[in-house]
């Protein structure tokens, strides 16, 4: 969680920092993130969302809206907000539990 306790605009000047050391370097930067806000979602390249020890998606963050076709996002809400909200909800969780095997199974 490289941004908790992080102002805004020091956050972002951090995931700068490590997406530019990532692309220049070819380096795998893995961090947790808890609620984003929209200005940080462009240096998430790859989002794994996992609900209950099960996958719920992994893949580019510009792809997940598609993967949770059913359950569109509201208008004005925050992409990663949205996904949060859907791992909680256990309806929503088993049907993209049930996607995700089906797409990669084992």
């Amino acid at each position: 969680e490289p941004t908790s306790g992080l102002d805004p605009a020091s956050a972002l000047q951090l995931l700068t920092l490590l997406h530019d050391l990532a692309s220049t370097k070819r380096l795998t930067v893995m961090y947790t993130l808890h609620q984003p806000g929209d200005e940080l979602l462009p240096f998430i390249d790859d989002l794994l969302l996992m609900s209950a020890g099960h996958v719920v998606y992994h893949g580019p963050l510009a792809d997940a809206d598609e993967a949770f076709t059913g359950f569109e996002r509201p208008k004005g809400v925050n992409a990663t907000d949205h996904y949060l909200e859907l791992s909680a909800d256990a309806d929503a969780v088993n049907v993209f539990i049930d996607r995700w095997k089906a797409a990669h199974p084992a």
